[in-house]
């Protein structure tokens, strides 16, 4: 199943026209203070592993749940690790590697509203980590054209069709006084 989601997503990029926004002001930033909390959406993450640019480390953290496995396998094609852990499961553990991964120069990606939402709420836990390592928080969103949006998942999923056109918006980093 991931080898398949790995093989739609490349495809859905190469396929779509896309605006770029801030991409390169992220790498700039991530030059800049050597690693940052990376976060977007659940419903809205799918389409943001291959903007990835594989040379830099980069950490997801991911349910050790079976689905989030699944996620963590596919997320690998792109050349992106996880740390294991969610605010049900492991949580202390994945606090602590976290912050391991950030003292060493690792980027961490977040999804604020996961496992279970409500969705597009963000919870604390990006601000805390941005906060302990003296790090920003980065956020990363994308909308393509004619996406199908999954209304009955709690996420609300967009599952983007071939042949459209896109935009992928990065902020500015968002720096967390001590």
């Amino acid at each position: 199943i991931s080898q398949i989601a790995s093989w739609y997503i490349k495809f859905i990029k190469i396929t779509t026209k896309w605006d770029l926004r801030g991409v390169n002001t992220f790498y700039d930033n991530l030059e800049k203070y050597g690693s940052v909390i990376f976060i977007a959406w659940h419903g809205r993450a799918p389409m943001i592993p291959p903007f990835w640019d594989k040379r830099k480390k980069l950490k997801a953290l991911v349910s050790p749940h079976r689905d989030g496995q699944l996620i963590a396998a596919m997320l690998k094609k792109f050349g992106i690790n996880n740390i294991d852990g969610s605010s049900n499961e492991n949580a202390k553990g994945a606090a602590v590697a976290i912050m391991k991964e950030l003292k060493q120069g690792t980027t961490i990606a977040i999804i604020p509203d996961g496992p279970r939402g409500p969705s597009m709420t963000m919870s604390l836990s990006p601000v805390y980590y941005a906060q302990k390592a003296g790090i920003p928080v980065i956020a990363v969103t994308y909308s393509i054209k004619n996406s199908y949006i999954v209304e009955k998942s709690w996420d609300r999923m967009l599952l983007p069709k071939p042949f459209n056109k896109g935009i992928c918006a990065v902020s500015e980093p968002f720096l967390i006084p001590k």
